[in-house]
């Protein structure tokens, strides 16, 4: 599952556009008309609710993708393996995203 597709939004997404997204996704896939469709759309929010989460999900996309591999690789090569903060890790999803 990508929460990203699902709801559509970009990485780097604020949480007000990630809960506007989810917001806007939830007139379709009401859970009264469409209960599968609709514990998707909450798992996919609730994984990327947060920036924090939103990090988390996108490094977990990063990793699971081995045409990926190469983004991480030059990103350590770089010295830049140890103690990296959010926004470095979200600079280097956002240059695998753009590829």
């Amino acid at each position: 599952m990508n929460p990203f597709e699902i709801l559509e939004i970009s990485i780097d997404a604020t949480d007000a556009e990630v809960r506007q997204a989810y917001l806007d996704k939830l007139k379709r896939f009401s859970p009264d008309k469409d209960p599968a469709g609709f514990e998707r759309l909450r798992a996919a929010y609730q994984a990327v609710d947060t920036e924090e989460n939103r990090i988390a999900a996108s490094l977990e996309w990063l990793f699971e993708a081995p045409e990926k591999a190469d983004i991480v690789s030059r990103f350590a090569q770089n010295g830049r393996h140890c103690a990296v903060g959010p926004k470095l890790w979200l600079d280097l999803i956002k240059a695998g995203h753009s590829k």
